[in-house]
Protein backbone atom coordinates (compact mmCIF):
# COMPACT_ATOMS: atom_id res chain seq x y z
CA UNK A 1 0.00 0.00 0.00
CA UNK A 2 1.16 3.52 -0.74
CA UNK A 3 0.61 6.21 1.84
CA UNK A 4 1.00 9.94 1.34
CA UNK A 5 2.49 11.96 4.18
CA UNK A 6 1.71 15.69 3.89
CA UNK A 7 4.69 17.72 5.09
CA UNK A 8 4.43 21.15 6.68
CA UNK A 9 6.68 23.12 8.96
CA UNK A 10 4.22 22.94 11.84
CA UNK A 11 0.82 21.66 12.88
CA UNK A 12 -0.47 25.22 12.67
CA UNK A 13 0.71 25.47 9.07
CA UNK A 14 -0.75 22.09 8.16
CA UNK A 15 -4.12 23.02 9.65
CA UNK A 16 -4.24 26.52 8.15
CA UNK A 17 -5.51 28.14 11.35
CA UNK A 18 -6.75 31.70 11.06
CA UNK A 19 -3.93 33.41 12.98
CA UNK A 20 -1.07 31.76 11.06
CA UNK A 21 -0.12 32.69 7.52
CA UNK A 22 0.18 29.49 5.56
CA UNK A 23 2.36 29.17 2.51
CA UNK A 24 3.09 26.17 0.36
CA UNK A 25 4.25 22.93 2.00
CA UNK A 26 7.96 22.84 2.73
CA UNK A 27 8.31 19.74 0.55
CA UNK A 28 6.22 17.74 -1.85
CA UNK A 29 4.40 14.79 -0.33
CA UNK A 30 6.81 11.86 -0.20
CA UNK A 31 5.99 8.38 -1.44
CA UNK A 32 6.32 5.64 1.15
CA UNK A 33 6.24 1.98 0.17
CA UNK A 34 5.31 -0.58 2.80
CA UNK A 35 6.48 -4.21 2.75
CA UNK A 36 7.59 -4.30 -0.87
CA UNK A 37 11.37 -4.56 -0.50
CA UNK A 38 12.84 -6.95 -3.02
CA UNK A 39 9.76 -7.03 -5.22
CA UNK A 40 10.90 -6.91 -8.84
CA UNK A 41 7.57 -5.95 -10.42
CA UNK A 42 5.15 -3.33 -9.25
CA UNK A 43 3.04 -4.88 -6.52
CA UNK A 44 -0.72 -4.48 -6.44
CA UNK A 45 -0.74 -1.50 -4.12
CA UNK A 46 -3.71 0.68 -3.34
CA UNK A 47 -3.23 4.42 -3.28
CA UNK A 48 -5.40 5.57 -0.41
CA UNK A 49 -5.82 8.56 1.85
CA UNK A 50 -3.94 7.85 5.10
CA UNK A 51 -5.42 8.30 8.57
CA UNK A 52 -4.68 11.88 9.59
CA UNK A 53 -4.98 12.99 13.18
CA UNK A 54 -7.16 10.21 14.57
CA UNK A 55 -7.53 6.47 14.42
CA UNK A 56 -9.80 4.62 12.03
CA UNK A 57 -11.54 3.06 15.04
CA UNK A 58 -12.65 6.51 16.15
CA UNK A 59 -13.73 7.48 12.66
CA UNK A 60 -15.48 4.21 11.92
CA UNK A 61 -13.62 3.79 8.62
CA UNK A 62 -12.43 0.54 7.15
CA UNK A 63 -9.46 1.23 4.91
CA UNK A 64 -9.44 -2.37 3.77
CA UNK A 65 -12.97 -2.22 2.41
CA UNK A 66 -12.61 -3.51 -1.16
CA UNK A 67 -15.88 -1.91 -2.21
CA UNK A 68 -14.48 1.63 -2.05
CA UNK A 69 -13.24 3.37 -5.23
CA UNK A 70 -9.45 3.72 -5.26
CA UNK A 71 -6.37 3.94 -7.45
CA UNK A 72 -4.34 0.75 -7.76
CA UNK A 73 -0.72 0.50 -8.90
CA UNK A 74 -0.59 -1.53 -12.08
CA UNK A 75 1.46 -4.65 -12.69
CA UNK A 76 1.52 -7.12 -15.57
CA UNK A 77 -1.82 -8.62 -14.50
CA UNK A 78 -3.64 -5.30 -14.33
CA UNK A 79 -5.29 -3.90 -17.44
CA UNK A 80 -5.35 -0.09 -17.78
CA UNK A 81 -7.37 1.81 -20.34
CA UNK A 82 -5.15 4.87 -20.09
CA UNK A 83 -1.72 5.91 -18.90
CA UNK A 84 -1.68 7.66 -15.56
CA UNK A 85 1.25 7.81 -13.17
CA UNK A 86 1.64 8.69 -9.53
CA UNK A 87 4.81 10.49 -10.61
CA UNK A 88 4.05 11.89 -14.10
CA UNK A 89 7.58 13.26 -14.61
CA UNK A 90 9.54 10.11 -13.88
CA UNK A 91 6.74 7.80 -15.10
CA UNK A 92 6.84 5.86 -11.85
CA UNK A 93 3.93 3.75 -10.61
CA UNK A 94 1.37 3.42 -13.41
CA UNK A 95 -2.12 3.59 -11.94
CA UNK A 96 -5.49 2.06 -12.72
CA UNK A 97 -8.75 3.13 -11.12
CA UNK A 98 -10.67 0.44 -9.24
CA UNK A 99 -14.29 1.45 -9.02
CA UNK A 100 -15.17 -0.93 -6.23
CA UNK A 101 -18.32 -3.01 -6.04
CA UNK A 102 -20.61 -0.52 -4.34
CA UNK A 103 -24.08 -0.30 -5.85
CA UNK A 104 -25.40 3.16 -5.16
CA UNK A 105 -28.93 1.89 -5.74
CA UNK A 106 -28.92 -0.32 -2.64
CA UNK A 107 -32.71 -0.68 -2.58
CA UNK A 108 -32.87 -1.80 -6.20
CA UNK A 109 -34.58 1.34 -7.47
CA UNK A 110 -32.41 1.88 -10.51
CA UNK A 111 -33.71 3.88 -13.45
CA UNK A 112 -34.53 1.98 -16.62
CA UNK A 113 -32.83 4.77 -18.57
CA UNK A 114 -29.05 4.29 -18.81
CA UNK A 115 -27.01 7.48 -18.83
CA UNK A 116 -25.24 6.87 -22.14
CA UNK A 117 -24.24 9.29 -24.88
CA UNK A 118 -26.51 7.44 -27.32
CA UNK A 119 -29.68 7.92 -25.30
CA UNK A 120 -32.49 9.79 -27.00
CA UNK A 121 -36.05 10.80 -26.35
CA UNK A 122 -37.25 7.82 -28.36
CA UNK A 123 -35.13 5.44 -26.32
CA UNK A 124 -36.38 7.07 -23.15
CA UNK A 125 -39.98 6.56 -24.22
CA UNK A 126 -39.36 2.90 -25.06
CA UNK A 127 -37.72 2.33 -21.71
CA UNK A 128 -40.54 4.07 -19.92
CA UNK A 129 -43.17 1.81 -21.49
CA UNK A 130 -41.40 -1.33 -20.30
CA UNK A 131 -40.47 -0.05 -16.86
CA UNK A 132 -42.29 -1.12 -13.77
CA UNK A 133 -44.41 1.36 -11.86
CA UNK A 134 -41.65 1.71 -9.27
CA UNK A 135 -39.03 2.69 -11.88
CA UNK A 136 -41.07 4.53 -14.50
CA UNK A 137 -39.77 7.88 -13.27
CA UNK A 138 -36.89 9.34 -15.29
CA UNK A 139 -33.77 10.26 -13.35
CA UNK A 140 -33.40 14.02 -13.26
CA UNK A 141 -30.77 15.84 -11.23
CA UNK A 142 -29.84 19.32 -10.15
CA UNK A 143 -26.22 20.20 -9.32
CA UNK A 144 -25.28 22.87 -6.77
CA UNK A 145 -21.71 23.82 -5.93
CA UNK A 146 -18.65 25.90 -6.69
CA UNK A 147 -16.45 25.95 -9.80
CA UNK A 148 -15.62 22.24 -9.32
CA UNK A 149 -19.31 21.39 -9.71
CA UNK A 150 -19.60 23.86 -12.58
CA UNK A 151 -16.73 22.19 -14.45
CA UNK A 152 -18.30 18.79 -13.81
CA UNK A 153 -21.62 19.84 -15.33
CA UNK A 154 -19.94 21.52 -18.30
CA UNK A 155 -18.08 18.33 -19.22
CA UNK A 156 -21.02 16.10 -18.32
CA UNK A 157 -23.37 17.91 -20.73
CA UNK A 158 -20.74 17.83 -23.48
CA UNK A 159 -20.43 14.06 -23.28
CA UNK A 160 -24.02 13.27 -22.33
CA UNK A 161 -26.16 16.03 -23.90
CA UNK A 162 -29.34 13.97 -23.45
CA UNK A 163 -29.14 14.57 -19.70
CA UNK A 164 -29.87 18.25 -20.23
CA UNK A 165 -32.01 18.06 -23.37
CA UNK A 166 -34.12 14.97 -22.67
CA UNK A 167 -33.88 14.27 -18.95
CA UNK A 168 -34.05 17.86 -17.75
CA UNK A 169 -30.87 18.00 -15.68
CA UNK A 170 -30.11 21.47 -14.32
CA UNK A 171 -27.17 23.27 -12.77
CA UNK A 172 -27.23 26.43 -10.69
CA UNK A 173 -23.96 28.27 -11.06
CA UNK A 174 -21.91 28.87 -7.92
CA UNK A 175 -24.41 28.08 -5.19
CA UNK A 176 -21.58 26.42 -3.23
CA UNK A 177 -19.06 29.24 -2.89
CA UNK A 178 -19.27 29.01 0.86
CA UNK A 179 -21.94 27.64 3.16
CA UNK A 180 -21.30 31.00 4.78
CA UNK A 181 -19.67 33.28 2.21
CA UNK A 182 -16.80 35.57 3.15
CA UNK A 183 -17.58 38.86 1.39
CA UNK A 184 -14.44 40.71 2.47
CA UNK A 185 -12.36 39.71 -0.61
CA UNK A 186 -15.16 41.03 -2.84
CA UNK A 187 -14.96 44.45 -1.19
CA UNK A 188 -11.19 44.74 -1.53
CA UNK A 189 -9.19 41.70 -2.59
CA UNK A 190 -5.71 43.23 -2.30
CA UNK A 191 -6.47 44.71 1.10
CA UNK A 192 -7.86 41.40 2.34
CA UNK A 193 -4.84 39.41 1.11
CA UNK A 194 -2.58 41.97 2.77
CA UNK A 195 -4.35 41.30 6.07
CA UNK A 196 -5.91 44.76 6.24
CA UNK A 197 -9.54 43.52 6.30
CA UNK A 198 -11.28 41.02 8.55
CA UNK A 199 -13.50 38.28 7.13
CA UNK A 200 -17.19 39.14 6.85
CA UNK A 201 -19.40 36.07 6.63
CA UNK A 202 -22.97 36.04 5.32
CA UNK A 203 -25.31 33.11 4.73
CA UNK A 204 -24.53 31.43 1.40
CA UNK A 205 -26.96 30.74 -1.44
CA UNK A 206 -27.76 27.13 -0.49
CA UNK A 207 -28.78 27.95 3.07
CA UNK A 208 -30.62 31.06 1.89
CA UNK A 209 -32.61 29.16 -0.75
CA UNK A 210 -33.41 26.33 1.64
CA UNK A 211 -34.73 28.74 4.25
CA UNK A 212 -36.69 30.96 1.83
CA UNK A 213 -38.37 28.09 -0.05
CA UNK A 214 -36.67 28.72 -3.40
CA UNK A 215 -35.46 25.12 -3.63
CA UNK A 216 -38.93 23.87 -2.68
CA UNK A 217 -40.35 25.74 -5.68
CA UNK A 218 -37.67 24.27 -7.96
CA UNK A 219 -38.49 20.75 -6.77
CA UNK A 220 -42.21 21.23 -7.33
CA UNK A 221 -41.59 22.56 -10.84
CA UNK A 222 -38.88 20.19 -12.09
CA UNK A 223 -39.43 17.03 -10.00
CA UNK A 224 -35.76 16.17 -9.55
CA UNK A 225 -34.88 12.64 -8.43
CA UNK A 226 -31.44 13.71 -7.10
CA UNK A 227 -30.03 16.90 -5.63
CA UNK A 228 -26.21 16.91 -5.92
CA UNK A 229 -24.52 19.57 -3.81
CA UNK A 230 -21.11 20.52 -2.43
CA UNK A 231 -19.14 23.36 -0.84
CA UNK A 232 -15.69 23.22 0.67
CA UNK A 233 -12.80 25.02 -0.96
CA UNK A 234 -14.14 28.52 -0.40
CA UNK A 235 -15.16 27.61 3.15
CA UNK A 236 -11.83 26.06 4.11
CA UNK A 237 -9.91 28.89 2.49
CA UNK A 238 -11.44 31.28 5.04
CA UNK A 239 -12.63 29.29 8.05
CA UNK A 240 -11.18 26.91 10.60
CA UNK A 241 -11.98 23.22 10.53
CA UNK A 242 -14.31 23.57 13.52
CA UNK A 243 -16.22 26.42 11.90
CA UNK A 244 -16.61 24.41 8.70
CA UNK A 245 -17.97 21.39 10.59
CA UNK A 246 -20.59 23.55 12.31
CA UNK A 247 -21.61 25.17 9.03
CA UNK A 248 -21.73 21.78 7.31
CA UNK A 249 -23.96 20.29 10.02
CA UNK A 250 -26.36 23.21 9.59
CA UNK A 251 -26.42 22.73 5.81
CA UNK A 252 -26.99 18.96 6.03
CA UNK A 253 -29.72 19.46 8.62
CA UNK A 254 -31.56 21.92 6.38
CA UNK A 255 -31.19 19.68 3.31
CA UNK A 256 -32.47 16.69 5.29
CA UNK A 257 -35.53 18.68 6.42
CA UNK A 258 -36.10 19.75 2.81
CA UNK A 259 -35.85 16.14 1.58
CA UNK A 260 -38.09 14.77 4.33
CA UNK A 261 -40.90 17.16 3.44
CA UNK A 262 -41.08 15.47 0.03
CA UNK A 263 -40.44 11.90 1.22
CA UNK A 264 -44.07 10.76 0.97
CA UNK A 265 -45.02 13.01 -1.94
CA UNK A 266 -45.22 12.28 -5.66
CA UNK A 267 -41.82 13.99 -6.12
CA UNK A 268 -39.41 12.46 -3.55
CA UNK A 269 -35.68 12.87 -4.12
CA UNK A 270 -32.23 11.86 -2.87
CA UNK A 271 -29.52 14.22 -1.60
CA UNK A 272 -25.94 13.39 -2.62
CA UNK A 273 -22.81 15.24 -1.49
CA UNK A 274 -20.41 15.62 -4.43
CA UNK A 275 -17.49 16.28 -2.12
CA UNK A 276 -14.52 18.56 -2.69
CA UNK A 277 -11.17 17.67 -4.28
CA UNK A 278 -7.65 17.91 -2.92
CA UNK A 279 -5.78 21.18 -3.35
CA UNK A 280 -3.06 21.26 -6.02
CA UNK A 281 -1.13 24.30 -4.70
CA UNK A 282 -0.99 25.68 -8.24
CA UNK A 283 -3.21 28.64 -7.45
CA UNK A 284 -1.10 31.28 -5.74
CA UNK A 285 -3.42 34.30 -5.84
CA UNK A 286 -4.04 34.07 -2.08
CA UNK A 287 -0.36 34.18 -1.27
CA UNK A 288 0.52 33.67 2.38
CA UNK A 289 -3.15 33.68 3.37
CA UNK A 290 -3.79 30.34 1.70
CA UNK A 291 -5.54 28.30 4.38
CA UNK A 292 -6.51 25.35 2.20
CA UNK A 293 -4.15 22.50 2.96
CA UNK A 294 -4.63 18.84 2.19
CA UNK A 295 -4.29 17.93 5.86
CA UNK A 296 -7.15 20.28 6.65
CA UNK A 297 -9.19 19.06 3.66
CA UNK A 298 -8.58 15.42 4.63
CA UNK A 299 -9.91 16.01 8.14
CA UNK A 300 -12.85 17.99 6.77
CA UNK A 301 -13.66 15.13 4.41
CA UNK A 302 -13.75 12.72 7.36
CA UNK A 303 -16.07 15.09 9.19
CA UNK A 304 -18.34 15.12 6.14
CA UNK A 305 -18.75 11.33 6.31
CA UNK A 306 -19.71 11.42 9.98
CA UNK A 307 -22.19 14.27 9.62
CA UNK A 308 -23.64 12.85 6.40
CA UNK A 309 -24.32 9.52 8.13
CA UNK A 310 -26.28 11.35 10.82
CA UNK A 311 -28.56 13.09 8.31
CA UNK A 312 -28.83 10.35 5.69
CA UNK A 313 -26.81 12.17 3.03
CA UNK A 314 -25.04 10.04 0.40
CA UNK A 315 -21.38 10.93 -0.22
CA UNK A 316 -19.16 10.59 -3.30
CA UNK A 317 -15.39 10.23 -2.65
CA UNK A 318 -14.08 13.23 -4.60
CA UNK A 319 -11.29 13.93 -2.11
CA UNK A 320 -10.16 10.30 -1.99
CA UNK A 321 -10.13 10.23 -5.78
CA UNK A 322 -7.92 13.30 -6.15
CA UNK A 323 -5.64 13.33 -3.11
CA UNK A 324 -3.18 10.63 -4.21
CA UNK A 325 -2.75 12.61 -7.45
CA UNK A 326 -3.21 16.10 -6.08
CA UNK A 327 -0.45 17.58 -8.24
CA UNK A 328 -2.17 16.43 -11.43
CA UNK A 329 -5.00 18.93 -11.55
CA UNK A 330 -5.96 19.73 -15.14
CA UNK A 331 -5.65 23.48 -14.61
CA UNK A 332 -4.75 25.69 -11.64
CA UNK A 333 -6.95 23.74 -9.19
CA UNK A 334 -9.70 21.75 -10.98
CA UNK A 335 -9.68 18.02 -11.75
CA UNK A 336 -12.52 17.88 -14.28
CA UNK A 337 -11.63 19.58 -17.58
CA UNK A 338 -12.32 19.02 -21.24
CA UNK A 339 -9.12 18.54 -23.22
CA UNK A 340 -9.64 16.26 -26.23
CA UNK A 341 -10.47 12.67 -25.34
CA UNK A 342 -11.64 12.87 -21.74
CA UNK A 343 -10.63 9.37 -20.74
CA UNK A 344 -7.11 9.84 -22.08
CA UNK A 345 -6.48 13.50 -21.27
CA UNK A 346 -8.30 13.78 -17.94
CA UNK A 347 -8.67 10.32 -16.35
CA UNK A 348 -9.23 11.73 -12.85
CA UNK A 349 -12.14 13.81 -14.10
CA UNK A 350 -13.39 10.93 -16.21
CA UNK A 351 -13.59 8.57 -13.27
CA UNK A 352 -15.35 11.12 -11.08
CA UNK A 353 -17.85 11.85 -13.84
CA UNK A 354 -18.57 8.11 -14.10
CA UNK A 355 -19.15 7.90 -10.34
CA UNK A 356 -21.62 10.78 -10.57
CA UNK A 357 -23.45 9.09 -13.44
CA UNK A 358 -23.64 5.83 -11.49
CA UNK A 359 -25.07 7.62 -8.48
CA UNK A 360 -27.57 9.58 -10.60
CA UNK A 361 -29.24 6.41 -11.85
CA UNK A 362 -30.81 5.62 -8.47
CA UNK A 363 -34.40 6.58 -7.80
CA UNK A 364 -35.60 7.87 -4.42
Amino acid sequence: RIHLSPTHNSTEQAMGVADVQVGLPAESCPLVLENVEGVEKYPLIEVRVPPVGSSKEEDGFDYDDGSQPRWVVSNSSTQCDYNLYFDPEEKNFPLCFHRGIKDYCDDGKKSKQPATPNSSSATANNNATTATTATIRTTRAIVLGDSHADKLVEVLFQHHPHLEKDNGWMATKYHGVGIYLNKAPHYGFNAYVAGQMKPEFVRGKMLENLKTGRYRSLQMEHKFTTWFFQSGHWDLRDATLGEYERHLAELFREFAKFRDKFRNSVVPFRIVWLGFPAFSYKREMWGGMEMRTNVKLALADRAVVKIARKYGVEVLPFFNLTYPLYRQSCDSHHYVCQHGNLKESNPIGYEFLELVLDASQCLP
